[in-house]
């Protein structure tokens, strides 16, 4: 079974404002992914969101590189997913 994504990066809803650019799942796991440039921080709405996710003991992971997440996919059960 593969990686259902939805891409959240390119919305202009004031509602999904802070959301993480994408959002994974896989037999009933999410994961959420906020990606930045490196020296760029997160934004307070962002942050919110980020603290929300954790507080329900989701997955949120902030990457600031491709390498960075190619990383976190080689240290987790997350090869091989798709986006």
């Amino acid at each position: 079974m593969r990686w259902y994504v939805l891409d959240f990066s390119r919305h202009d809803c004031p509602d999904l404002s802070g959301i993480s650019d994408i959002m994974a799942m896989k037999r009933g796991r999410y994961l959420w992914i906020e990606f930045k440039r490196p020296g760029n921080k997160q934004q307070a709405n962002q942050i919110e969101f980020m603290n929300e996710i954790r507080g329900h003991d989701g997955e949120y992971i902030l990457i600031y590189s491709i390498d960075e997440l190619m990383d976190f996919l080689k240290d987790d059960t997350l090869q091989g997913v798709m986006f």
